[in-house]
């Protein structure tokens, strides 16, 4: 169970290791170059203070022993869904100014528009087809006479 207890330990220093590096190597992505070194200031500035907190979230475990590694836990999926949030980089030029961010992010709305669009004309047209074998059935019932048609067999 020690060899256990050691890998997953050893694991999650790697992991938190990458974490920071990731942090910087993203942040120089993410903010356009006005403030790109304040923003790399801010996220060093947070990762230590995350460095600087762990030893004091160990302490927790006098509460309740499961206690540290929930924390630790949920601030890793607190994390994991902020990074869902993050815009895709891929191909696109870094930004220069907060102006081209702007830009960026206005031209993604409306490529997100454009598909959103062409995923609804199918949708309408199925609708409208739909309304219109509707109102077909509507003519053809209120056009036809109500009184049955008479019957060859009667005398008129």
């Amino acid at each position: 169970m020690q060899t256990v207890r050691t890998s997953l330990a050893v694991l999650g220093k790697g992991c938190l290791s990458s974490s920071f590096t990731c942090v910087y190597l993203y942040t120089g992505e993410l903010y356009p170059t006005v403030i790109r070194q304040t923003g790399m200031g801010f996220g060093s500035m947070m990762a230590r203070v995350g460095s600087m907190a762990a030893p004091a979230v160990l302490m927790l475990d006098e509460f309740l022993p499961a206690l540290p590694g929930m924390v630790y836990g949920a601030a890793a999926i607190i994390a994991a869904v902020f990074a869902f949030f993050l815009p895709e980089m891929l191909d696109i030029p870094l930004p220069d100014t907060i102006e081209d961010v702007e830009q960026q992010r206005g031209k993604r709305k409306e490529i997100l528009d454009k598909k959103a669009e062409k995923e609804m004309l199918p949708l309408q047209e199925v609708k409208e087809k739909s309304e219109v074998k509707e109102l077909k059935v509507l003519a053809v019932k209120t056009t036809s006479d109500p009184r049955p048609p008479p019957s060859k067999s009667e005398p008129n």
